[in-house]
């Protein structure tokens, strides 16, 4: 990546947290309650070396924050002390994912289509319950964000004259700007090449009009792992939530 592209992230991760220069993936901190995060009642935690820090809710109790300052980073980069930590206090845990990021334009594929991001919801039934969550759609429809989609070139059994929707991206904002990459693809559609496609596209707009972007790949979703390192992407932290039960 290049070094203002790197100043960029680091400035995104050291404002998130409220850390000085030095302290940023050097130490173990925690930020009660949030800063940047507002009125977010869930935890968050990231790691990256030697650091990792955590940024608690304001309901977060007094006595957590003193046992998670006085822990070490390599205990608190262990995913399996959060998911003990979030069992006991009915939260769920979110990830842990890894945030990587690309500034080298890939360039469009030609059957790439901008569309509203509410024709993306055509998708839902075809991908899992969590497929659809960490697919970025659910926030592009309630925030407003960019979309793409790729068509196939005939629909279903019901309907053979309608171009059937094998996938889509999303944008949504990060660092002030909607470089954020979220993927799904249909079920019945993947392995020919769509999601690599759709993936290129969305990184291609968000290069060009805003430097660079970021795809978040949770570390048991071996696809999207590997789709990023096809498409470039650098992995560069990873990071967990905690969030009420549902």
């Amino acid at each position: 990546m290049r070094e203002a592209t790197l100043r960029d992230i680091e400035t995104f991760w050291r404002d998130l947290f409220g850390l000085a220069a030095d302290q940023l993936w050097r130490q173990a901190t925690v930020q009660h309650p949030h800063s940047r995060l507002g009125a977010y009642e869930g935890w968050y935690v990231a790691w990256k070396a030697h650091g990792v820090h955590v940024s608690a809710p304001a309901s977060a109790d007094a006595d957590d924050v003193a046992t998670l300052l006085a822990m070490s980073p390599s205990e608190l980069q262990n995913p399996a002390f959060w998911q003990e930590f979030a069992h006991r206090r009915s939260l769920r845990v979110v990830g842990p994912a890894v945030h990587h990021y690309l500034d080298d334009d890939p360039g469009v594929p030609a059957d790439v289509e901008q569309v509203d991001p509410v024709r993306l919801t055509l998708l839902r039934n075809r991908a899992t319950p969590q497929e659809w969550e960490d697919s970025g759609v659910p926030e592009a429809l309630a925030a407003g964000g960019e979309a793409l989609a790729v068509w196939g070139s005939t629909g279903d059994d019901e309907r053979p004259w309608v171009p059937a929707l094998l996938g889509g991206a999303v944008l949504t904002e990060t660092a002030g700007a909607r470089r954020d990459i979220g993927l799904l693809v249909a079920q019945d559609a993947r392995g020919g090449g769509v999601g690599f496609r759709l993936g290129q596209a969305a990184a291609s707009y968000a290069i060009s009009w805003h430097g660079w972007a970021r795809w978040t790949a949770r570390t048991s979703n071996g696809p999207s792992l590997r789709l990023a390192r096809r498409l470039g992407f650098e992995p560069y932290a990873t990071a967990l939530a905690l969030k009420r039960a549902e």
